[in-house]
């Protein structure tokens, strides 16, 4: 009898969590009283519920999700490269990833971004991706060049490959496989609605 009421209350459970709208909808409840009782930043997973609403949205996700595999491998393969790059900088341009600010008081400060490789690793793609490379402005590079010619040229080469190879091919190999799923997805759409035609 034991058994029986195991598996009595077990099966309908497993079939309750099968169900991912009310999954969804149990865990915005939690998210509610959350926000209501501990702190008002559980209200902000709520205004994800546009995706449940939209069916356009909830296309736009399963684009991403679809070649999950692919584009994991392809972060996996951008993070290799910038890793790459990483070892360059940290050997040969460790003092551009030291940081110099002048306090409230008038005291000069620097930061080394890159202590550990790690940390000269999020320094990269933090400033490699919104600087489109390792240098942070043309000036740096002109100042380089004006003192030593020969080394600037080579910086300036090492941010030139790392424009071309990560932002332009990379980056795009990233935002061609979504858009690849889209027209994927699009003719799917097409194919059934001239079947049912």
């Amino acid at each position: 009898a034991r058994l029986q009421r195991h598996v009595w209350v077990r099966t309908p459970l497993l079939l309750l969590l099968n169900d991912q709208l009310l999954v969804y909808y149990c865990l915005a409840m939690i998210n509610t009283a959350l926000g209501l009782s501990v702190h008002s930043f559980f209200f902000v997973p709520l205004l994800l519920d546009i995706v449940v609403q939209s069916r356009l949205l909830q296309k736009v996700i399963e684009a991403v999700t679809i070649n999950a595999q692919s584009l994991s491998l392809t972060f996996l393969l951008v993070l290799i490269v910038v890793y790459q790059f990483t070892i360059v900088g940290q050997l040969f341009y460790h003092e551009d990833y030291i940081w110099h600010y002048e306090t409230a008081e008038g005291r000069d400060v620097r930061v080394d971004l890159c202590a550990s490789t790690l940390e000269c690793l999020k320094t990269t793609l933090y400033l490699g991706l919104n600087y489109d490379g390792l240098s942070q402005s043309l000036a740096d590079l002109r100042d380089k060049v004006d003192h030593d010619p020969t080394g600037g040229n080579i910086r300036w080469t090492v941010d030139l490959l790392f424009y071309v190879v990560v932002i332009v091919m990379l980056l795009n190999i990233i935002f061609g496989i979504v858009i690849d799923t889209f027209a994927q997805q699009r003719d799917l759409q097409k194919q059934i609605k001239d079947d049912i035609d």
